[in-house]
C-alpha cells in the first residue's frame, strides 16, 4: 500500500469518532492469541452490520490518540515458534483473508490488520466465536439473538453472491444489465469504456469474471436485469432467507 492512501485509511478509521463493532484500537498489546480473537470478532461483526472489512490498529489508543508501536507482526512468533500469520491463519475457521498493513502517520509507527467480513459461516478463532458488542469483545455464543441475525446476514450473502447466468461475453453482461441505471443511482459518471463499467460492476459483486466469461450474480439480477420477470422470480426466492 502507497504512503499516502495508507494516510488515507487511518484518517478514515479515525473519523468514525470512536471504537465502533468492526474497528478497534490498541496501542500495543499484540499478544498473539488475543489478535486471534480480534480477528475473529472484527470479521463476525463487519458481517454482521454488512461492512466489507474489519480492523485491527495498532499504534493507536482508545481515545484515538496517536501513539506509535512497537509492535513488528512479520517477526512476531504464534504459540510453539510458527510465524504469526501462518499460525493465526491456522486456528481460523473457516479461513478468512486479512492483510497486514505498516505504514507510519503523523510519523509514527502504526500496524493495521484489515480483516475480511465473513461469508459463509461465524468465524471460529481456536474453536470460539467472537463478536464485538459495543466496544468490548465477547464470545458469540452468548448473543443468542446476534448469532441468529448473524446466521441471516449470510445467508443473504451466500444467495447475492449465487451464480444466475453463468458463461457469458462482456457483450451479452451489457446487454442483459441495466448498468447506465446502476451509475445514475450511485451519482457516478457513466464511463466511455466497456473496461471501466465491467470492472466497476465486478467490484460491486453484480458480475463475476472466470478466465475469458463472466457470470451475472444474484444481486446482479435482483438489482440490474432488464428482464424484469426474470428478477422478480429471484426476487421471490431472495425473499425466502430473510
Amino acid at each position: 500500500m502507497e504512503e499516502k492512501e495508507f494516510e488515507n485509511l487511518v484518517d478514515e478509521l479515525l473519523s468514525y469518532g470512536c471504537e465502533n463493532e468492526w474497528i478497534e484500537f490498541k496501542k500495543d498489546n499484540y499478544e498473539p492469541h488475543l489478535i486471534g480473537e480480534y480477528i475473529s470478532a472484527l470479521s463476525n461483526s463487519a458481517c454482521l452490520h454488512k461492512i466489507k472489512n474489519g480492523y485491527l490498529v495498532f499504534g493507536i489508543d482508545c481515545n484515538r490518540e496517536v501513539m506509535g508501536t512497537n509492535f513488528e507482526p512479520k517477526k512476531e512468533k504464534g504459540k510453539g515458534n510458527e510465524n504469526l500469520e501462518n499460525w493465526l491463519l491456522r486456528l481460523l475457521n473457516p479461513r478468512i483473508d486479512f492483510d497486514i498493513l505498516e505504514g507510519n502517520y503523523n510519523n509514527k509507527k502504526i500496524v493495521i490488520f484489515k480483516i475480511d467480513s465473513t461469508k459463509k459461516s461465524p468465524v471460529k478463532f481456536d474453536g470460539k466465536e467472537y463478536l464485538r458488542v459495543g466496544e468490548y469483545k465477547q464470545l458469540l455464543k452468548e448473543y443468542p439473538e446476534k448469532e441468529r441475525t448473524l446466521w441471516r446476514v449470510i445467508n443473504e450473502i451466500v444467495f447475492e453472491d449465487g451464480i444466475a447466468l453463468d458463461k457469458l461475453d462482456e457483450e451479452e453482461i451489457l446487454d442483459l444489465l441495466d448498468y447506465p441505471e446502476y451509475f445514475s443511482l450511485m451519482k457516478l459518471k457513466l464511463p466511455k469504456d466497456s473496461k471501466a463499467i465491467m470492472e466497476r460492476l465486478e467490484e460491486e459483486r453484480l458480475i463475476l469474471k472466470k478466465g475469458k466469461k463472466y457470470s451475472i450474480t444474484n444481486l446482479g439480477a435482483i438489482l440490474f436485469a432488464k428482464d424484469v420477470t426474470y428478477s422478480h422470480a429471484l426476487k421471490g426466492r431472495a425473499s425466502l432467507v430473510n
